[in-house]
């Protein structure tokens, strides 16, 4: 069982599960994690997907880089098609 971290060192290991570094913000760390997952158990059989992030406040104070890491990680990341293109390249 593999889990998927944004930072190894600032992580407590989990036991039975080998953490991976990604970002899934990132197209290039997320297709090092899949090809790293590949590689050691020759395929993906399921994946969830837990990566989140949230804002607190109001609107109008939200920069648009706030907005735009926040859409990055919780609408363009993994759940709209991050992981399939990056699966579909390895």
């Amino acid at each position: 069982m593999f889990g998927t971290v944004r930072g190894i060192s600032k992580t407590t290991p989990v036991p039975g599960v080998e953490l991976v570094e990604m970002d899934v913000r990132d197209d290039a760390s997320v297709h090092r994690a899949i090809q790293f997952v590949i590689d050691q158990a020759g395929r993906i059989d399921v994946l969830i997907n837990s990566a989140g992030a949230n804002l607190i406040g109001a609107v109008e104070e939200t920069t648009t880089d706030e907005a735009a890491a926040l859409f990055d990680t919780n609408v363009f990341g993994i759940p709209c098609g991050r992981f399939r293109r990056c699966l579909a390249r390895t």
